[in-house]
């Protein structure tokens, strides 16, 4: 089986209340970048980014299906990574 191959299902569409979802987590907790929340069979992993002074953080999003999502940040910023680019 390719390396990725395990995601059979599609990744997930990002609808408002998912966004506003994001949105409200990291308005809680300041001080993460990047947080994971369960999705159907597999976990969105969110990113927050700044890029602008004045302009709103984006959020980068990946879908992984993997079987436990780490709490703190530095975790859960190497498992996006290693979901956003598998090998």
């Amino acid at each position: 089986m390719p390396k990725g191959a395990d995601l059979t299902d599609a990744p997930p569409i990002i609808i408002d209340e998912d966004a506003a979802m994001d949105s409200a987590f990291f308005g809680s907790h300041a001080g993460r970048t990047c947080y994971a929340r369960a999705h159907r069979s597999g976990w969105v992993l969110v990113v927050r980014q700044a890029v602008a002074q004045r302009e709103p953080p984006v959020m980068l999003r990946v879908w992984g299906r993997v079987e436990r999502v780490p709490d703190d940040d530095a975790s859960c910023l190497a498992l996006w990574e290693r979901c956003a680019n598998p090998r």
